[in-house]
This record gives structure tokens, C-alpha cells and sequence, in this order.
């Protein structure tokens, strides 16, 4: 999935903790001195999830600790993750069981490959276009229930 502020540099500019995650060196160096404010977490995992977190380190570039805490950072504390958390804890559903279905529908349901050659055409990255058509979508469907109302 890349780096998450790539996916709307807006969000980039406005949300702190998505910017924290494309911090500096020296922010990094600093942060890696400031450790007496952070808190050790151990986890236990099946040798698959190992494997594929290794996988991502190794493509993002990174180390285990710095990808987990900035996944976790996203979902959690990110202005998106604290609305889904939101959703959630209204709706009565897991934030789990909620991601799971965000990731199916975009990954199963959404042709991606198609929005992306879409966007392609009019100088747009994939989540513009995404944007664009649900945009789109719903000016069109009111529209349509205005008509129907008449």
C-alpha cells in the first residue's frame, strides 16, 4: 500500500500524525533520544504474519517497530482512524471487523485497475479519482431523487 501520506497529501498538511510519519533525520534522532516517554509493547505472532511484516519492512525500507507504531498511529490517532474508531463505537461493530470491510470493498468490490487508468486520462492518482467518482456518484443519485420527488 506504499506511504500513507501519499494517499492525500491534504490530509498530509492537516492531520498531525499523518505528517509525524514523514518526519526529518534529526526529528527521527531526537524522537530516538526522548524514550523515557514511550512505553515497551511486546507481541506475539503466528510465523505468517512474521514473514509478511518482514516483507514490508523490507520494501518500505524500514524497521518492525517504526512500521507497526506508524500503522497503528494511522488507525488510531489519525483523523480517519479516530472517525472510523467513532463510527465504531457507535454502530456497536469491532474496529477490526470494520478495517476488514474497508479492505474487501476496495480490494473486491471497487475495479481499482479501471478507476486507475480512469484517472490516468485526467491527470489524477487512484484515491483522487476514487474521490472524484463517489463525488460524483452522490450529486448524481440526489439528482436523481429530486427528480423522482417531482
Amino acid at each position: 500500500m506504499g506511504d500513507p501520506n501519499n494517499l492525500n497529501p491534504e490530509i498530509a498538511k492537516t492531520d498531525p500524525v499523518m505528517s509525524s510519519t514523514q518526519s526529518s533525520s534529526s526529528q527521527k534522532k531526537r524522537s530516538s533520544r526522548n524514550t523515557s516517554q514511550m512505553k515497551r509493547v511486546s507481541l506475539y505472532m503466528q510465523d505468517e504474519l512474521i514473514t509478511a511484516l518482514n516483507a514490508q519492512v523490507k520494501a518500505d525500507g524500514t524497521n518492525k517497530n517504526t512500521l507497526i507504531v506508524q500503522l497503528l498511529q494511522v488507525l488510531l490517532l489519525s483523523a480517519a482512524g479516530q472517525q472510523l474508531r467513532s463510527y465504531t463505537q457507535e454502530s456497536g461493530h469491532q474496529l477490526v471487523e470494520e478495517l476488514r470491510d474497508y479492505l474487501i470493498l476496495f480490494t473486491d468490490q471497487v475495479p481499482i485497475d479501471e478507476i486507475t487508468q480512469l484517472g490516468l486520462g485526467c491527470q489524477r492518482n487512484t484515491p483522487q479519482m476514487l474521490l472524484y467518482l463517489a463525488l460524483l456518484g452522490l450529486d448524481t443519485y440526489k439528482q436523481q431523487l429530486k427528480r423522482k420527488k417531482r
